[in-house]
């Protein structure tokens, strides 16, 4: 047996057009999902894939923490994920086709559409992360990703907060409504 002989016979187990295929469909996958996020909800493709790994964290977390707490895992409770992920989706789709049907027309509508655009893209991510880290703390691992969003929002809130009180130190209504929303 000659080695051309062998490599015929090993020819059927060469898989590197096989390989060229599978790259070629993933990045062709890739390609229309980064057009579709950018083109009808408003984020880049990275930022869209980043949202789809916490929403598979945050299920397969949420699988992982109901075992471990000896619940029943559903099929209705596993849809939940799916409904979820379609309602963020068509949220960002709604806000973003708004925000540019609005654009050059209405300067004060749009501004406020672009800006609730963006808060529905925050509120997504923070969501699924407090989620994640509620998961994982049902299986006694505590990241603390809850505290560092908690400081995080209130660090924005004060800078906002801080924006709309007068420049004098003397106390104001702005600070007796804080004080009063604190307690």
């Amino acid at each position: 047996m000659g080695i051309q002989d062998m490599k015929d016979i090993l020819k059927p187990f060469n898989f590197a057009s096989f390989k060229v295929e599978v790259i070629t469909l993933v990045s062709s996958i890739v390609t229309i999902l980064a057009t579709f996020s950018e083109n009808y909800l408003g984020i880049s493709g990275s930022f869209a894939g980043a949202l789809f790994i916490l929403l598979i964290v945050d299920f397969f977390t949420g699988i992982r923490a109901a075992s471990v707490q000896g619940q029943k895992i559903t099929s209705s409770r596993g849809l939940r994920s799916l409904y979820k992920a379609g309602a963020y989706i068509v949220f960002m789709y709604i806000s973003f086709m708004l925000h540019k049907e609005l654009q050059g027309r209405a300067d004060l509508f749009e501004t406020i559409v672009k800006y609730f655009h963006i808060y529905i893209i925050i509120h997504v991510a923070f969501w699924e992360l407090f989620s994640i880290d509620e998961n994982l703390k049902k299986m006694d691992i505590d990241l603390g990703i809850t505290d560092l969003l908690k400081l995080f929002y209130n660090n924005i809130k004060n800078i906002f907060t801080s924006l709309g009180k007068p420049k004098n130190n003397s106390s104001s209504e702005y600070e007796e409504r804080d004080d009063n929303l604190e307690n």
